[in-house]
């Protein structure tokens, strides 16, 4: 069995990836904080929602066509629901997101899964879709806008730095896209 550095803490905080990230794992589990949570990991996905409220999730999608992984992480707060009772400070005491991205990676190279691209599907009102557009409108070319999102970010931070312009969709950005994608890969 691999480690994982995501955070846990039993009766506290965080989720023993150790323990659940093997091909094949299905079953309800315990966080750190106590809540239920609902995984499923195969050889091509990780999927982790509270069973309370299946808004927060980590989801990592492995797609063999392109060697690409895709990420759905939702660990804040929804903007309209403030007081969320299942929020400590306006998140989910158990879901990390950087924490999630960077042992998402590891777990696909454990089991020989090789990756090429990372991609970010950011619809509107999300942070990252916000920071992209603000970025455009001011005239910061889509390239750098995709790079300064939290989500590049973390993608450059885990060896996926190498975006090109084609790479960013759709390829005319007007000022409301249905959403952007933007695919990072190695280098």
């Amino acid at each position: 069995m691999s480690e994982y550095n995501y955070p846990y803490t039993e009766g506290a905080v965080g989720i023993n990836m150790s323990k659940i990230l093997t091909p094949g794992f299905h079953d309800k589990v315990k966080s750190g904080s106590g809540r239920e949570l609902n995984v499923d990991v195969t050889e091509k996905s990780i999927i982790i929602n509270d069973v309370l409220d299946n808004y927060y999730h980590l989801q990592a999608l492995f797609n063999h066509s392109d060697s690409s992984l895709s990420f759905g992480i939702y660990t804040k707060v929804k903007a309209k629901d403030k007081k969320d009772i299942l929020t400590i400070k306006g998140r989910h005491p158990d879901f990390f997101a950087k924490h999630f991205i960077t042992t998402a990676l590891e777990y696909f190279s454990n089991i020989g899964v090789q990756i090429e691209q990372c991609k970010g599907n950011w619809p509107p009102g999300e942070g990252n879709y916000r920071k992209f557009m603000k970025l455009f409108k001011s005239g910061v070319d889509p390239v750098e806008c995709a790079k300064r999102t939290w989500t590049g970010q973390q993608f450059i931070l885990n060896g996926f730095g190498q975006i090109a312009r084609e790479n960013i969709f759709p390829l005319e950005i007007t000022n409301k896209p249905a959403s952007i994608t933007a695919s990072f890969y190695r280098g």
